[in-house]
């Protein structure tokens, strides 16, 4: 899978396109990366969000439209963007509204930084066939080995919010 071109700088790789994968399977089934969540529904893991580029089960989160998707890298590198894609499947109530990206290098986020932090993310496209990306900038250059979608706060659904694809 073309998980996009790099090019080394030192001991950090620098980012030209997309550094997550998209063919994940399980949580740890294409190493070095790792994902995460906070909570799912059935079988709708973290993996979910980086296992497909069209589409298919996104993480649900189950906790009331608060939770978070994480992936570790299993290297350091530097963002200045990230998307987030919502599934076709889901009611515009169960997209995310309000979140922060953080960025961290000891993968548990004892210790973070806010990369990004967006609210009022409304009127999502989950029409049938349409699978609404929505891309945000990230000020300024470090490099961080793990980074974390933190929800907290949906577009209304009591139960669930779902992410289908995160880029990074």
């Amino acid at each position: 899978t073309d998980i996009g071109q790099l090019y080394f700088n030192a001991s950090t790789i620098v980012r030209e396109t997309d550094i997550a994968p998209h063919d994940l399977t399980s949580n740890t089934s294409h190493p070095p990366f790792v994902s995460s969540g906070s909570s799912y529904f059935g079988t709708s893991d973290a993996w979910h969000a980086f296992s497909s580029i069209n589409g298919g089960t996104p993480w649900t989160g189950n906790t009331g439209g608060v939770g978070y998707v994480q992936l570790d890298t299993g290297g350091t590198y530097i963002l200045d963007n990230y998307g987030v894609r919502i599934p076709h499947i889901s009611s515009a109530t169960q997209a995310p509204n309000t979140w922060a990206l953080w960025g961290s290098n000891d993968c548990t986020f004892a210790s973070y930084t806010v990369l990004d932090s967006e609210s009022g993310q409304t009127g999502w496209n989950v029409a049938i066939n349409d699978f609404e990306l929505r891309y945000f900038s990230i000020a300024g250059a470090a490099t961080y080995r793990c980074f974390r979608l933190n929800i907290t706060a949906n577009n209304g659904d009591a139960s669930y919010t779902n992410v289908d694809a995160l880029y990074f």
